[in-house]
């Protein structure tokens, strides 16, 4: 049976000779395994530059079970990032580390597949700056995940924000990982805007740098075996 979908490249894994292990996200299957045969022959009409990570492409899958690994029979690139730009590339490195090690594989409802493909789309083509695009990434991909922060609708009992309850909350308790008044209200004001929207958001360096080490905190908290993202140092002195 074949299948035709969009897939975005979120782990590539060299596997025998000129063949590879490609997870991918699809809007169809959720994250799966795929395999890709003779990247590196010049005869094959699939390169290795079609399968570079965060690459969407147009792919036509061989599938029989749920639970194996895909072979791709055709793939034709239709979004990827041809600036060259150094910081682009940290940021999709980020990005990449952030989604693959965030999801499981199997079926994901098509909502995570539209933002990140979205998100890429702005990344590439946004007027404004792209410091802020790893924290409004990781900020958002998190309603897509299940475990959005609560706030109450009462502003005045939803000052600080706690990582631990993963909620805002009237005080700043003691021994316990809050955000300050100022990086909370800034918090939930991005909170508060569709991604796009909140890349106006102006952030300071420094705030921006204790948001995003306190966000991925909060997702190492409350998403198991998530593990440690380790581009986040790289990402660090680049947008710095």
């Amino acid at each position: 049976m074949l299948i035709k979908t969009e897939a975005i490249c979120l782990q590539l894994i060299p596997y025998t000779g000129n063949s590879y292990i490609v997870k991918m996200l699809t809007p169809d299957l959720g994250l799966i395994s795929t395999i890709v045969n003779s990247v590196h022959s010049s005869k094959s009409p699939i390169k290795l530059s079609h399968i570079q990570l965060m690459n969407v492409n147009e792919i036509v899958l061989y599938s029989q079970t749920k639970s194996e690994i895909k072979r791709i029979k055709e793939l034709r690139p239709i979004i990827y990032d041809a600036s060259g730009s150094f910081i682009i590339s940290t940021v999709k490195t980020f990005m990449t580390e952030l989604m693959a090690k965030s999801l499981k594989e199997g079926d994901y409802d098509s909502s995570v597949f539209n933002y990140l493909k979205s998100s890429l789309l702005l990344l590439y083509n946004t007027k404004e700056s792209i410091a802020n695009v790893p924290l409004l990434f990781a900020i958002h991909l998190v309603g897509f995940l299940g475990f959005y922060p609560e706030i109450k609708d009462n502003s005045a009992e939803s000052l600080y924000f706690n990582i631990k309850s993963g909620s805002f909350e009237p005080f700043m308790e003691e021994n316990a990982t809050n955000l300050d008044l100022t990086q909370s209200t800034l918090l939930r004001s991005i909170i508060d805007l569709p991604f796009e929207e909140s890349l106006k958001v102006k952030i300071l360096a420094t705030d921006r740098q204790v948001l995003l080490d306190t966000w991925i905190n909060y997702m190492e908290i409350h998403l198991l075996n998530m593990g440690e993202i380790n581009s986040i140092k790289i990402l660090r002195k680049v947008l710095n």
